[in-house]
């Protein structure tokens, strides 16, 4: 079944739950006082219209079961039970120190419901186990797990809490996909703590999900790359401990630090260790805007990959992790795919230095660069990626990209990081890259410290040879500065996916990307691999300094399978 769908339906579920709390049909159970699941004084049962004592405690196939406000229920027995609710103010405490368990069948609704202000403690070496069908879990309120294995479908509300403790000394295990919604506090301590995945699960951390990791010692996800660990929301590093990560990874969301210097401003993050990457499309930013720190990050995270590294420079000052944050690989890191986004909040003076990547060999450029206008564009050497303040320019350029349409027209946007005095943009065309003639204008915003968009449509691009475009900046006192060239090349009508310009090349090619899934390699005479690029849609420039002058071929790969090849010049 489609994932979110269940999501969805768990989530219906607890609501259709919490509305119905005080309704009463015949077999129903209730608690009239704290005490054990297993004794009859803790418990009335609903029959014919009235509530009495009953017979026995209340077990699978009996009706809806219900802990109130203000009781603690212990679970420390074996036995098979659906339908429970832990109504707000209510506590279920499964413990089972020997060989029992709590079985959940699948009942008529929500198996196991934890309201708003509810609580589930989880302890013991056997906790919850999967009786007939597919049972589930909502947990809206707050879920305390010190030990023991959980085995049944579970879903986190946003505004729930989950508290891993290492109370018991123990490592927790997971035998059912778990999704994780609100905020789960992940403490470990020197000798136990992690999660061990088992069976082909996931474990999802949803999109408001939010992990607090609090390790003495390196931890993390354990079970092997059959399991996943899907990460769709955020991960707050706290400690210099390893987050271990031994399953099958995909990042979408936010790795971040969230000390600084006090703390001693290094978090690391071991991703992944024993297990395998499958795709990191998120952000890993080693600060959390405003506290600096030090993240260190396995080079497998980048190479091949295509995530967005933030650095924010939050102090004047240039020591990393206290001023400013720093991103360091434990070896050779290819950051082609990855985005850098930098923002400069400090005061340093003209200039300032910072090594915003180190501890490895980083090859580049980046895929694209978002950064101040206060900032110089990063400079890649043997071992580190600096950057260096300057003086602000009038306007800072971001992205500028040529896109062919369906319709035969080209949609050109731009952005700019900020401007000063800005009264228009002229957009310039040519048909050779020599001569360009003004085609258009675009007023600009004039004076913002904020990112801006614009977008421009040419109607009739020739359709069979290379169009060239340009951007004109002209300020208010009539000053010009021009824009990088793009380039964009039809054949019969037909974009041409990946198109190298300058051809010949000394030293930055710049390739503009039609599509998404494209990779490209440049091979030499003896067809051997020099470089290998993963490329993203729009404009980017690839350094092809370290190449001997020479024909090369760019082969061209849309995933996986490959669409061209071009011969190179370079001279």
């Amino acid at each position: 079944m489609n994932k979110n769908f269940t999501y969805l339906c768990l989530l219906f579920a607890s609501l259709t739950l919490s509305t119905s709390l005080f309704a009463q049909n015949d077999g129903d159970y209730r608690t009239v006082q704290s005490g054990n699941w297993g004794a009859t004084s803790t418990w009335e049962r609903f029959a014919i219209g009235v509530w009495s004592t009953p017979a026995t405690p209340p077990a699978s196939g009996d009706g809806l079961i219900t802990i109130r406000s203000g009781h603690t229920v212990l679970f420390d027995l074996d036995l098979t039970v659906d339908q429970v609710v832990v109504a707000n103010g209510g506590e279920l405490d499964v413990n089972n120190p020997g060989t029992g368990m709590m079985t959940l069948n699948d009942g008529t609704s929500t198996d196991l419901f934890i309201d708003a202000t509810g609580i589930l403690r989880l302890g013991g070496f056997q906790t919850i186990a999967t009786g007939g069908g597919t049972p589930n879990i909502v947990m809206n309120g707050t879920m305390v797990w010190s030990s023991g294995t959980l085995n049944v479908v579970t879903v986190t509300g946003s505004a729930s809490t989950v508290n891993i403790t290492n109370a018991a000394d123990q490592d927790k295990n997971i035998g059912a996909n778990f999704t994780n919604a609100g905020t789960l506090n992940w403490t470990a301590g020197p000798t136990a703590g992690a999660l061990f995945l088992s069976g082909g699960i996931t474990f999802t951390n949803a999109t408001t999900g939010i992990i607090n990791e609090a390790f003495s010692i390196d931890k993390g996800f354990g079970g092997g790359t059959a399991n996943f660990f899907v990460n769709n929301g955020t991960i707050n590093k706290t400690t210099n401990s390893n987050f271990r990560i031994s399953s099958t990874f995909t990042n979408t969301g936010l790795i971040q630090g969230t000390k600084n210097g006090n703390n001693g401003g290094i978090v690391n993050t071991g991703v992944p260790v024993n297990g395998a990457l499958a795709s990191n499309t998120g952000t890993i930013s080693p600060g959390d805007g405003t506290h600096s720190g030090v993240l260190t990050v396995e080079p497998s995270m980048f190479t091949g990959q295509t995530p967005t590294i933030k650095i924010t420079i939050a102090s004047a000052g240039d020591i990393p992790g206290i001023n400013y944050d720093q991103m360091a690989v434990t070896g050779a890191v290819n950051l082609t795919g990855t985005v850098l986004n930098i923002a400069n909040n400090g005061s340093d003076p003209v200039p300032t230095t910072f090594t915003i990547v180190t501890g490895g060999t980083p090859t580049g450029p980046f895929a694209n660069v978002i950064s101040s206008n206060t900032l110089a564009a990063p400079v890649f050497t043997l071992s580190d990626v600096t950057v260096t303040t300057q003086v602000p320019l009038p306007l800072t350029w971001g992205p500028f990209n040529a896109l062919g349409l369906s319709n035969n027209t080209v949609s050109l946007t731009w952005t700019t990081l900020q401007e000063e005095n800005v009264s228009r943009f002229v957009v310039e065309y040519s048909t050779d890259g020599k001569a360009y003639k003004a085609i258009g204008t675009v007023a600009a915003v004039g004076n913002t410290s904020a990112s801006t968009q614009y977008k421009f449509i040419q109607t009739n691009p020739i359709l069979n040879g290379t169009n060239f475009y340009r951007l004109q900046e002209v300020d208010l006192d009539g000053k010009a500065t021009y824009s990088s060239v793009r380039a964009l090349k039809f054949n019969n009508g037909q974009i041409i996916k990946v198109l190298a310009t300058p051809n010949p090349v000394h030293d930055l090619l710049q390739l503009n990307v039609q599509d998404d899934g494209i990779s490209a390699i440049v091979v030499d005479g003896q067809g051997r691999t020099l470089h290998t690029w993963i490329l993203q849609r729009g404009s980017q420039e690839m350094n092809v300094n370290d190449l001997p002058a020479g024909n090369y071929t760019l082969v061209i790969f849309q995933r996986q399978q490959r669409i061209d090849a071009q011969h190179i010049l370079k001279f």
